[in-house]
Order: C-alpha cells, then structure tokens, then sequence
C-alpha cells in the first residue's frame, strides 16, 4: 500500500487477493518486544481479541509465510528457517527425504525426531482486548501463529461454502474481529474455537486509523535471504553437531559424510543448485509436512523452548 486512501478501496480486490491465495494453495522471535502472544493460565488457556491489520506501509502482503524446523537431536537443538522457503535446497529436508524412502522405518524416525519442516505466519495485529495483559489494548504488534489459524483467515477470503460473503479481515472498515480462544487439548494448544466475529469497522477518526497503520511493523525481514536464511553449508554443518556423531543413518555416517556418499558434496563445497539433488523435489514434496501430534505445534515449541 502507498498512501491510506488506497485502503478504502482495497474491498474491491477481494478477487484478486482470494486468486492468490487459492493459487498459492494449489502449488527467534521469541524475545522479540514487537511480537505479542495471549498468555495462558495454569490449565493453558487463554483467549484476546485482535485485529488482523493490512499491508504496512510500502508492501503488498498483509502477512508472510515462511517454513522451518525446531527439533533436539543428541548434540542439541536444530532451530532455524528452512532455506525451501526462498527456493534453495535445505540439508535437514535432504536428509528427512533419505530416511523417509526407507519404508516405515525410516518413516517413523522422522516422525520420532520431530525433524520435519513446520509452516508459519507473521502479520500484524491491533490487540483489541488482553484480559491478562490489558496495558497491551490498543497497541500494534506482530503476531505469528500456524496454520490452524491462517486456515480461518482464508476461509474469510476464499469461503468455502456457497452463498457466504467473501471479505477482507483485515479491512478497517469492512473486515472483522477476531476471537483468539486457545485451549490445551492432548498437551498441545488449540485454536479450534477461534472464530471471526460480525464484520465490523475499527473504531476511530481517518487519522486515528492512518495513526494505526503506520504504526505497523515491516514483514518483508523475516524472508530476507541474507538476514533470515542461513547458508546450505552452515545449516548442514550446524545439522551434525545437533545430531551427534551421526545422523541415525543406517551407515551411523556424520551427515557431511552421507551427503558426500550420496550427492558427491562436502560441507565445504558451494552449493549452486537451487533444488535439492539429494532427492527429488516431488520426493520431498510427497513426505507429509505436519508430521506433528498437532497442526499447531509450532506454537507449543516457541513455549517449550522459550
């Protein structure tokens, strides 16, 4: 968006917005002051209500996507963004596609390390109500969240049954609210009660709203291939230390050694393909990504690991 009169006719572009996502379908923030979250209470539940806000000033996407993987392996932790988000190869998906073609057992090892890649989203919200933390009310912050949620957002934009009105949330004047409900269910956080309540307008003068909108965060940094993304040697490197002295392979190879076994790379050697040789691009894509006792359990690692 480049000036605030272009949001009063954005509502015309729900078509178009409602395309992009149907095409898109088809095919360490954790300390981060700008970022807000709904706390919960001793039994893990929490409720808010927020916002769902537009594109920042300057941008074209009212929130971004972007995978990863958080797992703990014998030598530590494995957190970092997954370099298919930006179309590079990612050593973690290599080696998840090299276990995953070895039938069940190499199957459930992945399930059991928990290595799969996990989707995300970040946008930006206006907290409405914050019955734990209510000096948060009015304030503008980054949200991110999983595909639970990003599914009900989408649903306004594309409905999925017949006859139900297509609209923006995010629209100052025409969107909708949203009730963030969060209840602890088999020891993971669900989100299946959130709702979209009555479309409604935010409340406030033009210039109140103008004040709301610039005050928003940019999105564009957390897909920064330079700032975001580490390179294919580091996160391979970084892979073996957090695996041990092996990455469970049947050979008990360190992964520099099974990737140089299987592909002819070292960790040294630069990496210029742009799709993952190790194994195929359908292969990888094939291997389910929510390998998780829950669609959101990237929520429940951020507090796991916080």
């Amino acid at each position: 968006m480049k000036s605030f009169s272009d949001l009063r006719n954005q509502s015309a572009g729900v078509a178009s917005i409602a395309k992009a996502l149907t095409d898109k379908s088809t095919k360490k923030n954790f300390d981060d002051a700008r970022f807000w979250q709904a706390a919960l209470d001793k039994a893990g539940n929490g409720q808010a209500l927020i916002r769902f806000l537009p594109p920042p000033v300057d941008e074209q996407d009212s929130f971004i996507q972007y995978w990863s993987h958080g797992f703990k392996g014998p030598g530590g932790w494995f957190i970092e963004n997954c370099a298919t988000t930006i179309g590079l190869p990612c050593p973690v998906c290599e080696d998840n596609g090299v276990h995953w073609q070895q039938g069940e057992d190499g199957q459930k090892f992945v399930r059991e390390r928990g290595s799969k890649r996990k989707l995300n989203f970040v946008t930006n919200v206006l907290v409405l109500k914050d019955p734990a933390n209510p000096d948060n009310e009015g304030k503008v912050f980054l949200f991110k969240y999983g595909q639970k949620i990003q599914q009900k957002y989408e649903d306004a934009i594309v409905p999925p049954f017949e006859g139900d009105e297509a609209y923006l949330p995010y629209d100052f004047w025409a969107g909708a609210n949203f009730k963030l409900r969060i209840v602890k269910k088999d020891g993971f956080s669900n989100f299946d009660q959130s709702v979209f309540e009555g479309r409604t307008p935010v409340k406030g003068t033009d210039g109140e709203l103008e004040a709301i909108w610039k005050a928003q965060h940019s999105l564009k940094e957390f897909i920064d291939p330079e700032k975001k993304f580490k390179s294919y040697n580091d996160l391979t490197k970084q892979l073996s230390r957090a695996l041990g002295a092996s990455t469970g392979n049947l050979g008990g190879k360190t992964i520099e050694e099974s990737l140089q076994a299987i592909s002819g790379k070292t960790a040294d050697a630069p990496v210029t393909h742009k799709v993952a040789e190790l194994v195929s691009k359908e292969e990888l894509e094939s291997i389910p990504d929510d390998l998780s006792a829950s669609a959101d359990s990237i929520e429940s690692l951020r507090n796991l690991i916080k």
